[in-house]
């Protein structure tokens, strides 16, 4: 059986945006919506306890309940992001189905035999 050459992904991202409109943005992807939404708490959880009070609360909320939503939109195929602030930077973890295509495995071939190589012992 061939396998088929598309395969769903889910592309998650981060990113701090500065007032000042500089950015940093951490991308990669996963396979599957909980895998999504783990790499969300993981990374919102180093950042929670350098919140303000308020916006702590909030991840707190998320990480305790919120992801359960997140899975169930990601799962219907909806795009699905968490906002919050750190010190006037813009915090934003984003994650959202995509599909990916396979690479193709090329076969392995044997190389030729040397012309320059020492002839084999008898």
């Amino acid at each position: 059986m061939i396998p088929p050459l598309t395969a769903p992904a889910w592309w998650c991202e981060f990113t701090a945006t500065g007032t000042n409109g500089v950015g940093i943005r951490q991308a990669h992807s996963v396979s599957a919506p909980t895998h999504a939404v783990i790499w969300m708490r993981d990374s919102l959880r180093t950042l929670v306890s350098g919140l303000a009070p308020a916006e702590r609360e909030t991840a707190h909320g998320w990480l305790g309940f919120g992801q359960w939503e997140a899975v169930t939109r990601l799962r219907a195929d909806e795009t699905y992001t968490f906002r919050t602030s750190m010190n006037g930077t813009e915090l934003t973890w984003t994650a959202r189905r995509v599909t990916v295509l396979r690479t193709v495995p090329t076969p392995v071939v044997a190389a030729p035999p040397d012309a320059n190589a020492p002839a084999g012992r008898s």
